[in-house]
């Protein structure tokens, strides 16, 4: 009997070692919320948020595959993205991202 081409994943959808940093509380940016952000006290916008972890403003934590087929995702941990805005620019980044979005 061959071995399984999918030993390394939970059904289709997720990584083995994606689901171990999911229990961790690292998550994806499409399963970041507000709720998750305030609870580590974050004030700023998701949205904001969300685009300085694209912009690489803020790093990820780790990096997992997740679908069918497979793409690399990061994965981010609300602590981390705290404790990573206390050394950024934040007032500056706000104005660049506020620029961006046409406000």
């Amino acid at each position: 009997m061959g071995k399984s081409l999918n030993a390394g994943y939970i059904g289709r959808k997720m990584s083995k070692r994606g689901y171990e940093a999911l229990q961790k509380g690292e998550l994806p940016l499409s399963m970041l919320t507000q709720k998750k952000l305030l609870k580590v006290g974050i004030a700023h916008s998701l949205s904001f948020i969300r685009w300085l972890c694209k912009r690489g403003y803020i790093k990820p934590t780790s990096w997992h595959h997740r679908g069918n087929p497979p793409t690399l995702t990061r994965f981010y941990h609300p602590k981390r993205i705290a404790r990573q805005l206390e050394s950024l620019p934040v007032e500056r980044l706000l104005e660049e991202w506020k620029a961006w979005r046409g406000y």
